[in-house]
């Protein structure tokens, strides 16, 4: 596991009063989580993506940037992305109902890279990336791929042509905030990690 970078890391700028208020959200949905059997998580989360992805449109809707994210815009499918056991349970029961195979040998591929040199790695495209740029579980995917807008232009987000990371982002503070409450309970780690642990365990082997 990685370590959590929780609100005081991120917001560090805010004032105290706001910083109350985005504590509030986040401990707010930790409880929701504990007062439901780990059972029924799943569920609760399904209803937490609803929320959060409510609450990014009307966020985005305010038009403080531009957002230049569009469908089949997918360079941003090509970084690393960290998410947590809960996240990629969901994913698995969505990969067996729509009877979606990805390769493991990417995935391991993929566990091998650091930060650094991910970004211009031959493997790095996601393996839920169809031949289209559209995402395969796109309705149950990760906290991290919900809450990335970009507001750069698109072009700079291709890695290969800006390997210096110039694309520039905006984050919705609360969506963060509620991504978090359940990060207080399922921690952080490598998605390729887990997603490739959890399919192992639960075939054995796969394409």
């Amino acid at each position: 596991m990685i370590d959590s970078v929780g609100i005081d890391t991120i917001f560090d700028q805010l004032s105290k009063s706001q910083m109350d208020y985005l504590h509030r959200i986040s401990d707010n949905i930790t409880e929701q989580f504990k007062e439901v059997k780990p059972a029924q998580h799943k569920e609760a989360l399904k209803e937490l993506y609803k929320i959060v992805d409510k609450n990014n449109e009307a966020f985005n809707a305010k038009g403080h940037m531009p957002i230049s994210c569009r469908k089949g815009c997918s360079h941003c499918c090509n970084i690393m992305v960290h998410s947590n056991q809960l996240e990629v349970d969901l994913i698995f029961d969505y990969m067996k109902e729509k009877k979606i195979k990805v390769s493991q040998k990417r995935l391991e591929e993929q566990i091998k890279l650091q930060t650094s040199n991910y970004f211009l790695s031959e493997h790095r495209r996601c393996v839920f990336l169809d031949d289209q740029g559209l995402c395969k579980v796109y309705p149950v995917r990760p906290m991290a791929c919900r809450n990335y807008f970009v507001v750069s232009p698109a072009d700079m987000c291709d890695t290969v042509k800006y390997p210096k990371g110039e694309t520039a982002s905006i984050m919705n503070y609360e969506a963060f905030a509620m991504h978090n409450g359940v990060v207080n309970i399922y921690p952080l780690a490598n998605f390729s990690l887990l997603l490739l642990t959890t399919l192992k365990k639960k075939y054995g082997f796969f394409l």
